[in-house]
């Protein structure tokens, strides 16, 4: 019988691989505003190279909104028509009432007398018993989680994107 250490059992445990010389392994943050870094995170996972795309809280360093890669790729693919509806909102040149879906539970939504783009996740049913225990500053709705970024957070986002690309390929 084998006795395993503490150390061993992390390493059983955990996703990552421990190789930290691995020059494709990185994290860049892209500061968007006071409030909101779009983080991408590429790590060796079980030998394949993953990558992570989230908003991340700066009020709360622990909380943060995932995108997979389905709803990054599917973001990148509304972009244009999403930027069309804010700027529509911006210029108060017509009503505007959008909402795209981009995954599973997620959306992406903005209206009129909104100053925001609003990325979202409406839990399922069973899953809204959690609701009451996400960060007010993050969630606007107890029946979702996602996040409200700015216009200019998002115009940001937008001109990120060909770095990103550059940088993680494999995320566009």
């Amino acid at each position: 019988m084998h006795v395993y250490r503490e150390d061993e059992i992390e390493y059983f445990d955990s996703d990552e691989d421990t190789d930290d010389e691995d020059p494709f392994v990185g994290k860049s943050e892209y500061v968007l505003s006071e409030n909101w870094d779009f983080v991408i995170d590429r790590k060796r996972r079980h030998g394949d190279l993953k990558a992570t795309t989230y908003f991340k809280c700066k009020p709360h360093e622990n909380k943060a909104f995932d995108l997979n890669t389905k709803q990054w790729a599917k973001l990148l693919y509304f972009h244009k028509k999403i930027d069309n509806e804010v700027n529509a909102l911006v210029n108060k040149s017509r009503p505007v009432n959008f909402r795209v879906q981009i995954g599973d539970y997620c959306f992406v939504s903005t209206k009129d007398d909104w100053d925001y783009v609003q990325i979202f996740e409406r839990l399922p049913e069973p899953l809204k018993i959690f609701a009451k225990d996400m960060c007010p500053a993050c969630s606007y709705d107890p029946y979702h989680e996602g996040i409200s970024i700015s216009f200019n957070d998002w115009r940001l986002l937008l001109e990120f994107i060909p770095t990103i690309h550059k940088q993680y390929p494999e995320v566009a």
